[in-house]
């Protein structure tokens, strides 16, 4: 191979590898210390059950882990330092330090705190890209794998998880708005009369 093939083949796989790093950067950049919104659909898919449930939930997070998720009967709201977890059907409320919790199991924790941790290998999907990490040896992580589907404007439409025991998870998000105003009273939770409350806040 000539010098003139050489240089030629090094520009092309640099190139490639910089539109791809650009990519994923674009991506994080519309959700790094933002405040987004988006409706979503849930399908669980249980292994040993060989079962899927469905579910729908909505999600508002702000910086600095200020989230309220609903997931069907169920509500996550944190003002950045204290999480409340409400069960209706349990009439259950679990109080717990936001900053001590892996929140990963919830879509704010995927957007917020996974998708810059760890690195996605991009491949080309039809009108975008979907972002792929598979956990190493070591990986202090409940998922084995997680898949990211991007659209052409660099925005989350699609998540994906498998867990240790191939249960999957699949998230589809519509509805997406970013940098709306949003009250403050959506951070804060009132615990309703009659329900059993669990302090684990430490």
């Amino acid at each position: 191979m000539n010098c003139n093939r050489l240089c030629i083949l090094l520009l092309l796989l640099l190139s490639g590898s910089f539109v791809h790093a650009q990519t994923i950067d674009a991506v994080k950049a519309n959700y790094d210390k933002k405040t987004f919104s988006f409706k979503f659909e849930l399908s669980t898919y249980w292994s040993v059950r060989e079962k899927t449930d469905k579910r729908t939930g909505s999600l508002i997070v702000t910086p600095d882990n200020k989230f309220n998720v609903t997931l069907g009967d169920d509500i996550y709201i944190s003002n950045g330092d204290t999480l409340w977890s409400y069960n209706k059907k349990a009439a259950q409320v679990t109080i717990q330090n936001v900053k001590k919790m892996d929140l990963s199991s919830l879509p704010s924790g995927i957007l917020s705190q996974f998708l810059y941790k760890y690195t996605f290998v991009p491949g080309v999907v039809n009108n975008g890209t979907v972002y792929e990490w598979a956990a190493e040896n070591g990986t202090q992580s409940r998922f084995v794998n997680l898949k990211l589907w991007a659209d052409t404007k660099n925005i989350i439409t699609k998540i994906e998880t498998t867990d240790d025991n191939s249960n999957v998870n699949t998230y589809i998000f519509s509805s997406i708005v970013f940098n709306q105003k949003v009250s403050s009273k959506m951070f804060a939770f009132q615990i309703p009369k009659n329900v059993q409350v669990l302090d684990n806040y430490e």
